[in-house]
């Protein structure tokens, strides 16, 4: 190196503190980042397994979960989904509701602490259940979970404030998958009373369901191959109208 050269300037030591002050705080950080995994990963093996509680029949022999429950709206039932112990469960919803097994319906009174069974025994899947209100509506089934579906189109774009509240249930349908076959058989019931009886065998699938009047339950449904038009009496527990639609 030349005598004329410059000589490298020194770095300030308050620099080099600097410098030595920001590699401890990463080392901390570094530290403090795995004391805190570790201490979550503890904390989650010590959480409760919540998984629903299996439940024994009279007989002991079987056992069966709670998959859901809601309040019937404007009465005073309490739905309870009940179900096998295999599946994950999957609440009221529309359409095809139940992706768990899903073999019976209990309707509890809160009041009194009743209880009634929709179905005799749980050796069926139940592929739907719906609910709806004694008045005749525009829309499609009412949904247990749903307060707004029982409001008729008429309202639809009235202000939420201004809406008259929805009607109260008082029928029900479950879609009952066949013992034996890929089809469906179809329960109607009363709340109140509690009469109900299967109106239909072996349809293949519902494709939409309203209120025709306050007693008068509409489908439109395909039953080995065609499509219906069908009306249900509920409180006379029969079929009414049966019309196949022409589709070409």
């Amino acid at each position: 190196m030349s005598a004329d050269a410059p000589k490298p300037t020194p770095r300030p030591k308050a620099l080099r503190l600097l410098t030595w002050g920001f590699s401890a705080l990463g080392v901390v950080a570094a530290i403090a980042m795995i004391f805190l995994a570790v201490t979550f990963a503890g904390f989650m093996a010590k959480i409760p397994n919540r998984a629903q509680p299996q439940l024994k029949t009279a007989k002991n022999t079987e056992t069966y979960r709670v998959e859901d429950m809601k309040d019937v709206r404007g009465t005073e039932w309490l739905a309870i989904e009940i179900g096998t112990t295999d599946g994950s469960s999957a609440g009221f919803s529309s359409g095809t509701r139940h992706a768990a097994d899903q073999r019976n319906l209990v309707l509890l009174d809160r009041r009194s602490g009743n209880s009634r069974r929709i179905l005799m025994d749980n050796s069926r899947h139940i592929d739907r259940t719906a609910f709806f209100p004694a008045s005749s509506t525009d829309d499609a089934e009412a949904d247990i979970g749903d307060d707004d579906t029982s409001v008729v189109d008429a309202v639809a774009n009235t202000p939420t404030d201004k809406r008259p509240p929805p009607p109260p249930f008082a029928y029900y349908l479950l879609a009952v998958k066949q013992a034996h076959g890929d089809g469906q058989d179809l329960l109607v019931g009363t709340l109140a009373s509690g009469q109900q009886t299967f109106v239909m065998k072996g349809v293949d699938r519902i494709e939409r369901m309203w209120m025709l009047t306050p007693t008068r339950l509409a489908l439109i449904l395909s039953e080995r191959g065609p499509l219906f038009y069908r009306v249900v009496d509920i409180p006379a527990l029969k079929v009414v109208t049966s019309r196949q639609i022409e589709i070409g």
